[in-house]
């Protein structure tokens, strides 16, 4: 049996893709064997100014960006009800007179995905992670760096790659097929089966994915619930160490954060929980 190939066209900073998560998880455990989902990058903020209203546009530019940055946290906690992903909004500070454009984040990944393609889905993760849950400025170098470090990676390589013309053309194509899509609209969803392909954008639920799948492959892959237990749960864990309860709850069908924590309790001596707001991070530690 063929793959089922899912390429998510997405900017990192995307409220609409962080909550998504769940959602892939679903999709992982659901078809297992039998799908391959692929990251793609997109930019959202190409330049900030254009996003900006008239009247924030009115202020000297520090001030400006402060009104800008105080009504795009409102927009991404409005996001927030979509898959219950925590946000941390309180000081968010992602642009600046400095940093005008959301493109670092998208270098970043690919910088990664050309250096590192193992560890590429983890630090997207990650890199989201510190965007909307931690209200980190990834927008700046300072920042990415930081995180590449996390990954194994040196200051001087990950410079010189984030700088170079490989990575600048896996970007631009990444860029292309997206533009070839003719669909409006992120977070992107290419569904590649057989020769035949469709493609859908914005907020896609799981049950949307098994309609789309189930016509796209003419019913030859349908979802299968994982197994509720332990070594399915180190296999998830072992994939994705760092994970939200709210993808727990997605993957193994729970319907409460009681649930979910007495079924992790077994390995509790290797996990970290951090709590974010209203929810928990699931640090695993191997």
């Amino acid at each position: 049996m063929m793959m089922l190939i899912v390429d998510v066209f997405a900017d990192p900073m995307m409220g609409l893709a962080y909550e998504a998560e769940p959602v892939l998880r679903y999709l992982e455990s659901h078809y297992a064997g039998k799908i391959a989902i692929r990251y793609r990058m997109a930019v959202l903020v190409k330049d900030v100014y254009d996003w900006m209203t008239p009247f924030e546009r009115s202020f000297p530019a520090e001030q400006a960006f402060k009104l800008y940055n105080r009504r795009l946290a409102q927009i991404y906690l409005a996001e927030e009800a979509i898959s219950g992903m925590p946000m941390n909004m309180d000081n968010l500070n992602l642009f600046s007179v400095a940093e005008t454009t959301s493109l670092p984040l998208s270098l970043a990944y690919k910088t990664v995905e050309y250096l590192v393609p193992q560890q590429a889905e983890a630090f997207l993760y990650r890199l989201r992670l510190a965007t909307i849950a931690e209200g980190r400025q990834t927008t700046k170098l300072s920042v990415l760096l930081e995180l590449a470090e996390t990954f194994g990676l040196s200051k001087a390589n990950f410079i010189h790659y984030y700088q170079s013309d490989s990575v600048s053309a896996a970007l631009n194509k990444d860029f292309s097929e997206l533009e070839m899509l003719h669909i409006g609209g992120l977070p992107v969803y290419r569904l590649s089966y057989e020769g035949r392909w469709t493609a859908v954008s914005g907020v896609i639920t799981a049950a949307n994915f098994d309609r789309l799948i189930s016509q796209l492959t003419e019913q030859q892959i349908k979802p299968q619930q994982p197994d509720r237990d332990l070594k399915h749960l180190k296999q998830l864990l072992d994939q994705h160490p760092i994970i939200s309860l709210n993808e727990l709850k997605t993957v193994y069908d729970f319907q409460s954060e009681k649930e979910i924590k007495e079924f992790i309790a077994p390995l509790s001596e290797n996990l970290v929980l951090d709590k974010v707001k209203n929810s928990w991070f699931i640090h695993y530690r191997r």
